[in-house]
């Protein structure tokens, strides 16, 4: 029986090549660029230069204070300074303050959380259950839970807000209906169904959220 096999993106972020899930180490198909797939513990402060597609955790106490970070995922307990390039998902477990960009498929801002992001952040999509000040460009869904708030500016795909959540500023949905692009419109989904409606200088969703647009 073969052995489950991953796909590796390299740190170019163009070639995506195959190797086996327990192997420590590939070379890109396409660049033969030498790919690290070890996880990486952080738990001091540190400069070390992280740059591998296995997994990589920030703890409590530990703090990366180099320029930029290579990874497949990513989970910040501590505090992280630089540009953050992962290929799977950022999670942020505590409040920080990141003066690079993110790039991620996925990222995640957990309950209680504030993060505060200087540079722009460019995901695929966006889970937001605590708060985020950034300026948000997503290809895909961007979720905001009960408790989440979006602070800043807002470029997505899609955008699902449950009652309770907010988000204050400037709101561009890329998505369509059955009448076209959606210029000037988004859409917010609740828990019984999509409304899709004019973005309004201040209003009021269904089921309570509030979407303020400046």
């Amino acid at each position: 029986m073969p052995l489950p096999r991953r796909e590796v993106l390299c740190f170019d972020g163009k070639a995506v090549s195959k190797a086996s899930a327990k192997a420590t180490s590939t070379q890109c198909s396409n660049c033969g660029t030498f790919i690290d797939l070890r996880d990486v513990d952080i738990r001091v402060r540190s400069t070390q230069r992280i740059r591998t597609r296995g997994n990589v955790t920030v703890h409590k106490k530990g703090a990366l204070l180099g320029t930029a970070f290579h990874c497949g995922s990513l989970v910040i307990e501590g505090s992280v300074a630089g540009s953050i390039y992962a290929q799977e998902t950022v999670e942020f477990r505590t409040h920080a303050k990141v003066l690079g960009e993110i790039r991620c498929r996925h990222l995640l801002v957990e309950k209680r959380c504030h993060v505060q992001c200087i540079q722009p952040v460019h995901v695929q999509t966006l889970t937001l259950q605590g708060q985020l000040t950034a300026r948000v460009l997503a290809s895909g869904l961007v979720q905001i839970g009960r408790q989440g708030r979006l602070e800043g500016t807002l470029n997505a795909g899609r955008l699902s807000l449950e009652a309770g959540g907010l988000v204050d500023g400037a709101v561009m949905i890329a998505g369509r209906d059955d009448r076209g692009p959606a210029s000037g419109r988004w859409i917010v989904k609740v828990d019984r169904g999509v409304f899709p409606f004019k973005i309004p200088s201040r209003r009021s969703a269904p089921g309570g959220s509030v979407v303020r647009i400046n």
